[in-house]
């Protein structure tokens, strides 16, 4: 019988290059091939509170912000804000809902680097005496990763360093 150590063994890797090549998606700051270069922004990541103003049709900045951008830019979507909105469903109606419109937008996903990136944020927050929830940092992580602006009302995405936010004009 085998024991759980070798049961959990991952299958070696090819050459030194195919490594190093695996190893370069895990560091911090590793941009996504969908991330454009320089600053460019590549689309849009909103949050959690801009879908549920949304989704309800309230009369909100950020609601005006995402129905722009569902017109006009490249949405995103990522699994914290997806998660988050199934939890707030009240029934298999809502629930479906919120899938349909989450299938029709960009997915992003989240990689070893945007654990790291987030991570490495709430160390440099948590420095400074800042606390901000996890779901939000990998918001954040995500959204920096794929140079994307997060469309939010939320207050702690604004504590993040280098975190666009989208402001209506």
């Amino acid at each position: 019988m085998k024991s759980a150590t070798n049961r959990r063994r991952s299958p070696r890797a090819g050459g030194a290059g195919e490594t190093a090549e695996k190893l370069a998606n895990y560091l911090p700051g590793t941009q996504s091939p969908s991330a454009p270069a320089g600053d460019a922004v590549a689309g849009v990541l909103p949050d959690t509170c801009a879908w549920i103003d949304f989704l309800a049709g309230r009369e909100a900045a950020v609601t005006r912000l995402l129905a722009v951008a569902l017109r006009e830019s490249p949405v995103f979507t990522c699994g914290p804000v997806l998660a988050e909105l199934l939890q707030g469903t009240r029934g298999d109606h809502d629930r479906e809902v919120v899938l349909g419109v989450h299938r029709s937008l960009e997915y992003a996903e989240t990689t070893a680097a945007v654990w790291v990136r987030a991570g490495d944020l709430a160390s440099t927050l948590r420095r400074e005496g800042i606390t901000v929830p996890l779901s939000d940092l990998l918001i954040a992580a995500i959204a920096l990763e794929l140079r994307l602006e997060i469309i939010t009302r939320d207050k702690h995405f604004g504590m993040i360093p280098g975190v666009r936010t989208r402001e209506e004009a």
